[in-house]
C-alpha cells in the first residue's frame, strides 16, 4: 500500500523484507510515539529545550525506521534549529512536526487495520 505520510515500502525493506517485524515495529512505533506532537506542543508552550530536543531526537530514529521520511526530516529539522537557538523558526516546524505526525498515525492505523482483516 501506499500513503502520503509513510512509504511502506521502504520500512519493509529496513526491516529486512519481513513483514512481521515491520507490523511490531508499526506497532510498537503506535505504542510508544503516539503523543509526541502533543508533548512537544506542550514543551514548547513551556519553553523546555531539552524537551523538544529529545522528542525530535527520539522521531528522527523512529520515524525513519518505518518509512515516514517527511516526519523524520521534519524532526531533525526541529532538533537542529532547537540546538541551534533558532528560536523564530520553531512555531512553523512545530506545526510542519504535528501535521505530518498526525498524516503519519493516521496511515499507520489504516494499514494495521487492513493487516488485521488479511
Amino acid at each position: 500500500p501506499t500513503a502520503p505520510g509513510i512509504a511502506f515500502d521502504l520500512g519493509l525493506q529496513r526491516c529486512m523484507g519481513r513483514r512481521d517485524l515491520y507490523e511490531r515495529v508499526l506497532q510498537r512505533f503506535r505504542e510508544t510515539r503516539s503523543d509526541d506532537a502533543r508533548d512537544i506542543q506542550a514543551a514548547f508552550a513551556q519553553h523546555d529545550a531539552k524537551r523538544i530536543s529529545s522528542i525530535a531526537h527520539a522521531q528522527i530514529s523512529t520515524a525513519g525506521a518505518i518509512g515516514a521520511e517527511r516526519l523524520a526530516e521534519t524532526a531533525r529539522a526541529l532538533e537542529i534549529a532547537q540546538d541551534e537557538g533558532a528560536s523564530d523558526r520553531l512555531p512553523d516546524l512545530i506545526r510542519a512536526f504535528v501535521q505530518h505526525h498526525a498524516r503519519t498515525l493516521a496511515d499507520l492505523e489504516r494499514y494495521l487495520a487492513d493487516t488485521e482483516k488479511v
